[in-house]
């Protein structure tokens, strides 16, 4: 994990936001994806968790996976009560109304939420209150 993670959270967050939403490239899984790997300096689901380049890609990857519950603690993560979520958390929220696929997204510092979907592209969210019906997921190299 990288001292100044959430520094780079932030240098990130601003050089995606409001880029179009596309598969494979600013879908809300590589967005998240992206941002873990800056905040634990490795891809926590290398091995485990494919590329994608199409809706259809993506829904492969994920009934390759079970599900993102599974993945998440294959790869270390554990499930964070929202009171207890800090930057670097990952968020998973239900269907987020396109292609069945579940929303990922990443706590910023204030409680701020970067996520992507297709309507609104790549976006910061004021406050993860604002989201509902989520679980708040952490990586065990996280440092307390």
């Amino acid at each position: 994990m990288i001292d100044n993670f959430d520094v780079e959270l932030v240098l990130y967050a601003n050089g995606v936001r409001n880029l179009p939403w596309e598969w494979g490239v600013t879908d809300c899984g590589i967005i998240t994806r992206n941002a873990l790997t800056l905040v634990h300096d490795r891809d926590v689901w290398a091995g485990v968790v494919g590329n994608w380049t199409t809706a259809k890609g993506a829904k492969r990857a994920l009934k390759s996976l079970n599900n993102w519950e599974t993945v998440i603690a294959d790869t270390g993560g554990r499930s964070v009560a929202p009171n207890w979520q800090r930057t670097g958390d990952m968020v998973l929220g239900i269907d987020s109304g396109h292609d069945d696929m579940p929303q990922l997204a990443i706590i910023l510092p204030a409680g701020q939420v970067l996520m992507s979907t297709k309507s609104r592209g790549v976006h910061v969210l004021r406050h993860y209150t604002q989201l509902t019906d989520v679980t708040f997921w952490r990586w065990s190299d996280r440092v307390s």
